[in-house]
């Protein structure tokens, strides 16, 4: 199973589109849209229930693919940030 996550750029306030499937098993697919400028630095985390970051990345690509091979099953909060915005979803990883 994958999941995608696509968050909406140059608006105010931003949302993530959508989310599909969730949970995930094995791959974690993150999209931005709607982003004008393709070099902006995006940095990703990945917080689990005890708030501690399983994950965490930075990328100026417009989407990227994540393994959850390693990481355990459970409830975790993805969080994005670019320029000023900031966003979260939360995600279930299940294998």
């Amino acid at each position: 199973m994958q999941v995608t996550v696509d968050i909406g750029g140059g608006c105010d306030p931003c949302y993530i589109m959508q989310s599909y499937p969730n949970p995930t098993s094995s791959i974690l697919n993150i999209k931005f849209i709607n982003q004008d400028d393709t070099n902006d630095l995006k940095e990703i985390t990945l917080i689990n229930k005890d708030q501690k970051s399983v994950f965490n990345t930075s990328t100026r690509l417009k989407k990227i693919e994540i393994s959850t091979a390693e990481i355990p099953d459970g409830q975790y909060f993805l969080i994005t940030k670019y320029g000023d915005k900031k966003e979260s979803k939360q995600i279930s990883i299940k294998h």
